[in-house]
């Protein structure tokens, strides 16, 4: 008995047609130009059809004559006469073919064929990977959309057309807007000056809406779509990347039924409001609006939903709320010119629906420092670069703008409200911007930011691009943080002073020792007593060049007679470092942990810095005998740029406002270090009062604190110029 066995199909294709294409073009060079714009060598069955298709293409792309000797010359130059048949084939092309007159048509079958081929491949990679289920099937659908819009977009080139034919359309629209007589001719948006200045939205028109945040963009689109489809009965889609479906639906029922919003999120609502909120449900039930509030599309996909929109239902108008948060298939160089490939695709789906389509925009708060508050490409809002570090509003954890870049959703982070007050914000995105020419703007006080030349800062006028800045130029920065505290069982002050002490004089890198070394017999000792009560270990003495030095161990008892340190459960010391995520780190790098900053409390901070600064802070004060005054110096010193900003971020919760400097030991020093000092009378009395230093040191606290109390301060840093206005001082010392 034979085995049935399945016919092997050849897969679309017409040969002759291929022949005839590549005749007519050695036979009539203008034949050349008709079918460059629809075929590619890949569009050819035959592979020899294919090289002889490049040799031409590179022929005519140079302008020299292309016939029957030239091609075969660069076919002998490309090494590939003989795979193509040789000479004898090439002279036999120009004979196959009826009429070079018809070679667009000979090429319009050739695409036929190589498009059936590409569905043919497309289907069968789509259905191998779904008997495979090894891919998530959103993404094989937005895969198998992909290649299947990538066959279709072939289908749609666009030639040359004759000024008569373009005529004819055109005159047909100036009838019809004479028959109608109306000042808006394209969608009305309901704003009257609006729509007196443009006649409505046109057709195959993109408009953008573009603005800094919080001026009433997405209103405004949703007032528009509103009218359109209540009004005008057009059909409209909203894609609301940025706002919930939810949210968005109550705000346009809020518009229509005249209620305030804040009634409908509170829940007062009076018996009239009901009335009006039922009949406007009754008017938007009816009302042709589709939304779609997917968190992440792309043009390809948003072209996909809006033809099956408009084969299904009609389509007059798109809204998309907002452009940066749509994706793009193309990896870019850099941000902006992967959204200026979004922008261009969003062109190109305006003219193939032949509908207006808004697009909405973010602006940075640059705009603002513009006389004429006109926007401009250079406003949009990415700027600074992914290290730069926002602070949660609600825990306290420090973020970077590159962790929050690969969020669906973010925390809210602290902002700057209009009165110039940190208040919490969420953001509305957070989006990768690319490789981009970065400028580092460093304050006095030493203070940085890296950020794109136009990134806005706060002036005493107003924001400003950073490049307009100068040296010298006052800018604003935060003079206090909020002490969070997020309710979790917080770090005690006990620990948190042992952890200033580690950080400070103690080692703790992997495969060594975890020890602590000073010369404060106070300090050393109560370093010692905290370890040995909090973790249980052992605290062997010793000295290292004359300085008191101890060694933390965990003492295990083994056979009853030797002694394991360490073994089998580990130091318990060292084990809490490696959960604060510090255990491991050098000099040159050392951190503060990141739960410290969410978990300590005011208690706890005021511990950690006493201890810092018991080891390598110093407070001094030097006289001057010129004119005989004296003045008092604090300063934090430290190898790791990191902690000495860490550092400067904690004095900062208790209000006090210090400075970083660098420079090195000696001349000959290769390892910067960073300083950080309180020099002004005010900080410094503020330090004494709040903060204080653990051991010896901080019996020169309290004569620094008595002294201070007599003096007048003198500001020398946090100062205002006189040329500012009023209310800047009014909020300097609110």
């Amino acid at each position: 008995m034979s085995v049935a066995r399945p016919i092997e199909r050849v897969p679309p294709q017409n040969l002759e047609a291929e022949q005839s294409v590549l005749g007519s073009m050695l036979l009539d060079r203008d034949a050349i130009a008709r079918v460059v714009e629809s075929l590619r060598p890949e569009d050819f069955y035959r592979d020899l059809h294919r090289t002889i298709y490049t040799a031409v293409l590179e022929l005519f792309e140079r302008g020299e004559p292309v016939d029957l000797i030239t091609v075969t010359n660069r076919l002998s130059g490309m090494g590939k006469l003989d795979d193509v048949g040789g000479a004898t084939y090439l002279a036999s092309l120009p004979n196959t073919v009826p009429t070079a007159a018809n070679a667009e048509f000979y090429a319009g079958i050739v695409l036929e064929k190589s498009m059936l081929r590409a569905l043919i491949s497309a289907g069968t990679h789509i259905a191998s990977r779904g008997f495979e289920g090894m891919d998530d099937v959103s993404a094989l659908i937005d895969q198998a959309e992909k290649l299947v819009y990538g066959i279709a977009a072939r289908r749609h080139i666009q030639d040359f057309q004759t000024i008569k034919e373009i005529l004819k359309t055109s005159f047909e629209k100036i009838d019809k807007r004479y028959q109608e007589k109306g000042t808006v001719t394209g969608v009305a948006t309901g704003f009257t000056d609006f729509d007196m200045l443009t006649s409505g939205l046109q057709p195959a028109d993109m408009v953008i809406v573009a603005a800094r945040p919080s001026v009433g963009k997405t209103t405004w689109a949703s007032c528009v779509a509103q009218h359109a489809a209540i009004t005008q009965k057009i059909p409209v889609a909203v894609f609301s990347l940025e706002t919930s479906k939810e949210q968005l639906v109550q705000r346009i029922l809020c518009s229509e039924a005249r209620v305030d919003n804040t009634k409908l999120r509170t829940g007062f609502l009076a018996d009239e409001d009901w009335r009006k909120l039922a009949r406007a449900m009754g008017n938007l039930s009816e009302a042709p609006i589709f939304i779609d509030d997917s968190a992440t599309l792309s043009v390809m996909e948003m072209r996909a939903k809006a033809r099956k929109l408009k084969a299904e239902h009609g389509l007059g108008l798109i809204v998309i709320d907002y452009i940066q948060m749509i994706q793009s298939y193309k990896r870019a160089e850099n941000r902006t010119q992967e959204l200026s490939e979004i922008a261009r695709g969003i062109k190109s789906l305006a003219k193939e629906l032949d509908i207006p389509i808004i697009a909405i925009s973010q602006l940075s708060r640059a705009v603002e420092a513009l006389g004429s508050k006109r926007p401009m490409l250079s406003h949009l809002r990415e700027c600074v670069t992914g290290d730069t570090i926002l602070w949660d509003a609600d825990t306290g954890r420090r973020h970077t703008v590159g962790e929050l870049a690969g969020r669906n959703q973010w925390p809210r982070l602290l902002s700057l409200d209009r009165t110039g007050k940190l208040v919490p914000v969420r953001p509305t995105a957070v989006i990768e911007k690319g490789t981009n020419a970065v400028f580092e703007m460093r304050t006095s006080t030493g203070r940085r930011i890296r950020a794109t030349a136009d990134h806005p800062i706060l002036t005493p006028d107003g924001w400003k691009p950073l490049r307009e800045l100068t040296r010298g130029a006052r800018v604003a920065a935060a003079r206090v943080l909020p002490v969070f505290h997020a309710g979790t069982a917080p770090l005690t002050p006990d620990r948190l002073r042992l952890l200033g002490y580690l950080i400070g004089d103690g080692s703790y890198q992997r495969h060594r020792g975890l020890s602590f070394i000073s010369a404060d017999p106070a300090t050393f000792e109560d370093c010692i007593a905290i370890a040995e009560r909090e973790f249980n270990v052992v605290a062997r003495r010793g000295a290292s060049n004359g300085t008191p030095e101890v060694d933390f161990a965990t003492v295990y008892p083994k056979d009853g007679m030797h002694r394991a340190y360490g073994r089998p459960h580990g130091n318990p010391l060292r084990e809490w470092l490696r959960e604060l995520g510090i255990e491991g780190q050098s000099t040159y790098n050392k951190r503060i942990p990141d739960s410290v900053f969410v978990e300590a409390d005011h208690a706890g901070l005021r511990s950690l810095l006493r201890a810092l600064f018991s080891t390598d802070g110093c407070l001094t004060r030097r006289t001057y005998h010129r004119n005989g005054i004296a003045l008092w110096s604090l300063h934090y010193d430290s190898v790791s740029l990191g902690l000495a900003e860490d550092v400067r971020d904690l004095l900062l919760r208790f209000g006090i406002i210090s400075q970083i400097s660098s420079g090195y030991k000696s001349k000959k020093g290769t390892v910067p270090i960073y300083r950080v000092c309180v020099e002004d009378a005010r900080q410094l009395a503020a330090f004494c009062q709040l903060v204080g230093i653990e051991g010896r040191k901080g019996a020169l606290v309290n004569a620094c604190a008595a002294e201070l109390a007599t003096r007048r301060a003198k500001p020398q840093i946090d100062r205002l110029p006189y040329s500012v206005p009023a209310d800047l001082w009014g909020l300097k010392n609110a």
